[in-house]
């Protein structure tokens, strides 16, 4: 597999240090683990909350 074939790693896209002033190893781990935890959570539909829903406990719908 070549390098255009390769898909991106989510978890590395939203944890490097991108302009970010935090840079502690342990910060980025923390940060890294909720990340992968979302990541997982969005993979079972079943456990997503409906937009809708929080729409409307935010009272951003009417």
């Amino acid at each position: 597999m070549n390098k255009t074939d390769a898909k991106p790693d989510p978890i590395a896209e939203h944890t490097s240090p991108l302009g970010s002033e935090r840079t502690d190893s342990d910060f980025l781990t923390w940060k890294a683990a909720k990340v992968r935890a979302s990541i997982e959570q969005a993979e079972d539909r079943e456990q997503m909350i409906p937009a809708k829903k929080i729409w409307e406990t935010l009272g951003l719908e009417p």
